[in-house]
């Protein structure tokens, strides 16, 4: 299946730039995936103290999750300022998921 991931990085570019709560690193990530003809977006929140915050793949997933009927994840775009691959946890939980998945990062 050949998926058009532009319109999904521009949901991730959005996000991240309207939806990112990030007073501490100031740095910026959005997320957007689709999975069932569904698409969401989300975007990192820290809180304080700075060690507790979501990260932006962490919230897209779970907001897939809580909306009930998962059968697999299609495609995830994740954008963010710097070309820093998504985080150990993001990756594994993603992975975790989705053993199949084919990450292009």
């Amino acid at each position: 299946m050949t998926l058009n991931v532009e319109p999904l990085a521009q949901m991730a570019i959005d996000a991240k730039e309207t939806l990112s709560h990030c007073p501490y690193s100031e740095m910026e990530v959005g997320a957007a995936m689709t999975y069932q003809d569904r698409t969401l977006r989300a975007a990192n929140v820290e809180l304080k103290p700075t060690s507790i915050g979501l990260h932006a793949e962490q919230r897209a997933v779970a907001k897939a999750l809580s909306i009930g009927d998962w059968d697999g994840l299609d495609a995830i775009v994740i954008a963010l300022e710097s070309s820093q691959p998504p985080c150990g946890v993001c990756l594994q939980a993603l992975a975790s998921l989705e053993p199949t998945l084919d990450a292009d990062v």
